[in-house]
C-alpha cells in the first residue's frame, strides 16, 4: 500500500498553507466589504483566492476568476497577473498540469512587461512545480534555476531560500539525493539567518522526507521531531500534524508498528480539532497500511481506508480514490470476499482509465485478473491478464522514449519563455520610440514658428534617417536574440546528452586502466559511449557513431541509448551480437513505423564489448568499425560486419559474435571514424586508418592517461587550422 504514501509526499512538496489562514481571510473579506474602487476589489479578491489555494481550491478559482474579470475591465495588469497565478494554482492542485502551466505563462508575460522581479520568480517557480508533478525533472530544475537567478538579482533572501528548497525537493525526487539534500540545508541556513520560522519548519520537514527517500529512517524521525518542535513554537497546528504523519511513516519502515499507529493517532487528533480533512486522509491511510500489511487486522484497515475514501471522494482527489479502491479490493480478496473485492477493483480501474493514471490502470488489470482466477472464472482472468501484459509493454516503451520527450519539452519551454522576453523588449522599444517622437514633434512645432520651410525640410530628412536606423537596429536585435535562443537550447541539450553517457565512476569501478578521448565536432555529438554492468560479472561497453553529427546526430544518439537500455536492462539480452540484432529491430521500427520500403540509412556504426576479467574473456560484435588489440608489440585487428546497426539496403544478416581469450598487458582499442578521417597535415589530406593504427602501436606502452594526451595532441597538430570534419571517439583499455 505504499502508493498512497507517495501521494502524501507529492502533495506537500510545494503546498505551504498558512497556519493563520482563517484570520487572514476574515480580515481580507472585511476589507473587501468596505472597498469602493474596482481595482481595490480585484486585488483583495486575488489575495483571498490565494489564501484558499490549499484548503479549498475550488473557492480559490472562484475568487481568482472574479478578480480577473474586474482587473481586465479596469485594465490593471498587476492584479491580472495575480489572478492568472491563482487560477493556475487551482489547476495545479487538481493535477491538470498543462492548463496550470498555461495560466502561469500568462502571468509570467505580464510580470516581465512590468519588470516585477518577485512576480517573475514566483511564476517560474510555479511552472517548475508543474514539471515536477509530471516527473519531468530536468525541465523543472531548469525553470527553478531561472527563478533563483531573478531572486538573486534583487537579493530576495526568502525567494532564494524557497528556490533552494524547491530545487532540493526536485533533485531528491529525481534520485540525486546528495545534491537535493545540499540545497535543502542551504535553504535552512538562509531561513535561520532571516529568522523565518515557517520556512525553517518546512525545510526540516523536507529534510526528514529526503532522509526517508534515502531509506535513512532514523534520521527521518529525528528531523520530523525537530520540525514538530519548531511548528509547536509558532502555533502551526497543521504543521505539527504533518510532522507526526512524516514521523509515523518512518516508524513504519523501522518496523516500530505500534509506535507508528500511536503517532498517526496524534496527528488525527490535531487534524480533527482543526478540521484538516486533507491531512486526515493520509493519517487514516498510514493506520490502514500498518493494520493490513503488518497486523493483518483487515477490519480495522477497512475502517480507516473507508474514512480516507470518503474524504477523497468529497474532494474529488481521483488519484487517491483509485489507489484506495485498489487497496480495499486487495483487503477484501485477502478476506475471501472476491465478489465485493471485484467491485472495488473495477471502480479503481474505471477511475484510472478516466483520469489517465496509467500505472494504477496496469496494477488494476493484474488485480482483477487475480480476483477472477480466485473466483475460478479463468476465461475472464486470462482476458485481463492479456490486457495487463499489453499495458505493461506499453509503459516500458513509453519509459524508453521519455528522455526524447523531455528534451523536446525543455526546448519548447525555453522557446516559449524567449518569445515572452522578445515581446517584452519589443514593447519597451516601441514605448521609447513613441516618447522620442513626441519630443521631436514639440521641437519641430517650436522650430516652425522661426523658420518654417527650413525646419520642415530638416525634420523630414532626419525622421527618415532615424526610422531607417531604428529599423536596422531592431532587425539586428531580433537576429541576435534568435541566435542566442538557438544556442542556449543546444547548450542545454549538450548537458542532457553528457548526462546520458557512461559516467566516469561506472568506468573506473568496472575497468582497469583506461581512457576515453571524446571530441564532438559541434556542441552536441552523434558519437557516444555507453556501459552497463551485468548480474553475472560481465561489463558491457559500447563505442558508437550515429548517422550525422550536431543536433541530428544527438537526437539519433538519444534514440540509440534508449534502445540499448531497453534491450539490455529491460529485456536482459546481454550477448553482444544479440543486443545489436534487437537494437537494429527497434531502430527500424522507430524510424520506419509504417513499414514502407523507403530506405532511411539511419542507425549507428558501433562496437559492443563484453569484458569478463574474472575468466579473462572478451566477447564482442562490430558493425562497420573494427576492434584493435595490441599484444607483444603486434597489432591484431578483428574485422567488423560491413553493415550498420540500423536499416540498410541488401539482406538483413545476423551480426558475428567474436569470443577471444585476453592476456595481462593487452591494450584493446575501439573507436569511431572521426580520428582517421580528419583532414590535415602539410597537404591537407586524411590521416587514414593505417597511420592511426601505427600511432596506437607507437603509444601503447605509455600509461593510458599519457596515451590520451598524446593522441589529442597529434589530432590537434594534424588538424591545424582546418575544420574538424566529424565527431571523434577513441576508447582504450589495458588488461
Amino acid at each position: 500500500m505504499k502508493k498512497l504514501l507517495f501521494i502524501l509526499f507529492a502533495v506537500f512538496i510545494y503546498t505551504t498553507a498558512s497556519y493563520s489562514q482563517n484570520n487572514k481571510i476574515d480580515s481580507l473579506e472585511n476589507l473587501l466589504s468596505k472597498a469602493k474602487h474596482d481595482t481595490t476589489k480585484a486585488s483583495l479578491l486575488a489575495q483571498i483566492g490565494f489564501e484558499y489555494k490549499v484548503s479549498e481550491p475550488t473557492k480559490a478559482k472562484e475568487y481568482g476568476e472574479k478578480a480577473l474579470e474586474l482587473s481586465l475591465k479596469e485594465k490593471y495588469p498587476p492584479t491580472t497577473a495575480a489572478s492568472y497565478n491563482v487560477i493556475g494554482i487551482y489547476y495545479y492542485m487538481t493535477h491538470e498540469m498543462p492548463i496550470a502551466r498555461n495560466y502561469f505563462f500568462k502571468a509570467l508575460k505580464i510580470y516581465k512587461e512590468l519588470n516585477h522581479i518577485k512576480g517573475i520568480a514566483s511564476c517560474l517557480g510555479n511552472i517548475s512545480s508543474t514539471y515536477t508533478e509530471q516527473t519531468m525533472f530536468d525541465s523543472a530544475i531548469y525553470m527553478q534555476k531561472e527563478a533563483l537567478e531573478f531572486s538573486l538579482k534583487v537579493k530576495d533572501e526568502k525567494g532564494i531560500a524557497n528556490s533552494y528548497q524547491n530545487l532540493g525537493n526536485t533533485y531528491n525526487l529525481k534520485g540525486d539525493y546528495q545534491i537535493g539534500t545540499e540545497y535543502l540545508f542551504k535553504a535552512l541556513k538562509i531561513f535561520e539567518k532571516v529568522k523565518q520560522d515557517y520556512g525553517i519548519g518546512m525545510c526540516l520537514y523536507n529534510i526528514s522526507r529526503a532522509f526517508y527517500m534515502q531509506e535513512k529512517f532514523k534520521e527521518s524521525v529525528d528531523y520530523a521531531q525537530k520540525c514538530r518542535e519548531k511548528r509547536l513554537k509558532i502555533g502551526d497546528k497543521s504543521g505539527v500534524a504533518l510532522a507526526y504523519v512524516m514521523e509515523a511513516s518512518a516508524l513504519e519502515q523501522l518496523r516500530e508498528y505500534e509506535k507508528a499507529v500511536e503517532t498517526a493517532q496524534k496527528a488525527i487528533a490535531i487534524q480533527e480539532e482543526i478540521n484538516d480533512v486533507y491531512g486526515l486522509q493520509f493519517s487514516y491511510t498510514i493506520i490502514a497500511n500498518v493494520s493490513y500489511n503488518h497486523f493483518k487486522q483487515y477490519d480495522i484497515a477497512l475502517e480507516y481506508y473507508l474514512k480516507s475514501r470518503k474524504i477523497s471522494e468529497e474532494s474529488q482527489n481521483f488519484m487517491a480514490l483509485a489507489n484506495i479502491d485498489y487497496s480495499i479490493g486487495s483487503i477484501l480478496s485477502s478476506k475471501g470476499d472476491y465478489k465485493k473485492a471485484l467491485e472495488y477493483h473495477l471502480n479503481s480501474l474505471d477511475l484510472s482509465k478516466k483520469h489517465g493514471l496509467k500505472q494504477e490502470y496496469k496494477d488494476g488489470l493484474l488485480a482483477i485478473s487475480q480476483t477472477y482466477s480466485n473466483m475460478r472464472q479463468f476465461d475472464k482472468a486470462y482476458d485481463y491478464q492479456s490486457q495487463y501484459i499489453k499495458m505493461k509493454d506499453s509503459l516500458i516503451n513509453e519509459s524508453s522514449s521519455k528522455q526524447l520527450n523531455e528534451l523536446q519539452t525543455l526546448y519548447d519551454t525555453e522557446k516559449k519563455q524567449k518569445e515572452i522576453e522578445l515581446l517584452t523588449k519589443e514593447q519597451e522599444v516601441k514605448d521609447a520610440r513613441i516618447a522620442r517622437q513626441n519630443i521631436i514633434t514639440y521641437t519641430i512645432v517650436a522650430g516652425l514658428i522661426l523658420v518654417v520651410v527650413l525646419a520642415f525640410i530638416s525634420f523630414k530628412r532626419y525622421r527618415e534617417k532615424k526610422k531607417a536606423n531604428i529599423e536596422i537596429t531592431h532587425q539586428k536585435e531580433i537576429i541576435e536574440e534568435k541566435n542566442k535562443e538557438i544556442l542556449d537550447s543546444i547548450h542545454y541539450a549538450k548537458r542532457i546528452q553528457r548526462a546520458l553517457l557512461a559516467s566516469d565512476n561506472l568506468l573506473k569501478k568496472n575497468l582497469p586502466e583506461h581512457f576515453v578521448l571524446y571530441k564532438p565536432k559541434d556542441i552536441v555529438s552523434g558519437d557516444f559511449y555507453w556501459a552497463q554492468q551485468t548480474g553475472d560479472g560481465m561489463f558491457l561497453l559500447a563505442t558508437c557513431d550515429c548517422t550525422g553529427h550536431g543536433v541530428p546526430g544527438a537526437f539519433m544518439s538519444l534514440l540509440n541509448i534508449s534502445k540499448l537500455n531497453e534491450v539490455v536492462v529491460e529485456r536482459k539480452v546481454q550477448q553482444p551480437d544479440k543486443v545489436f540484432e534487437n537494437v537494429r529491430e527497434e531502430i527500424i521500427k522507430a524510424l520506419n513505423p509504417d513499414g514502407t520500403d523507403t530506405y532511411a540509412k539511419d542507425g549507428m556504426d558501433a562496437v559492443l564489448c563484453a569484458y569478463d576479467f574474472k575468466n579473462m574473456k572478451l566477447s564482442f560484435a562490430a558493425a562497420n568499425n573494427p576492434v584493435i588489440i595490441i599484444r607483444n608489440n603486434e597489432i591484431i585487428e578483428y574485422k567488423a560486419n560491413k553493415f550498420p546497426v540500423g536499416l540498410h539496403q541488401g539482406e538483413v544478416k545476423p551480426f558475428t559474435l567474436h569470443t577471444i581469450d585476453i592476456q595481462k598487458g593487452d591494450c584493446i582499442y575501439t573507436f569511431t571514424d572521426g580520428f582517421p578521417d580528419q583532414f590535415g597535415g602539410d597537404k591537407g589530406k586524411k590521416l587514414m586508418s593505417k597511420n592511426f593504427k601505427e600511432l596506437l602501436l607507437k603509444e601503447h606502452q605509455n600509461t593510458l592517461q599519457q596515451q590520451k594526451e598524446n593522441l589529442n595532441n597529434v589530432f590537434e597538430s594534424w588538424k591545424g587550422l582546418l575544420e574538424q570534419v566529424d565527431d571523434v571517439l577513441v576508447i582504450g583499455v589495458r588488461v
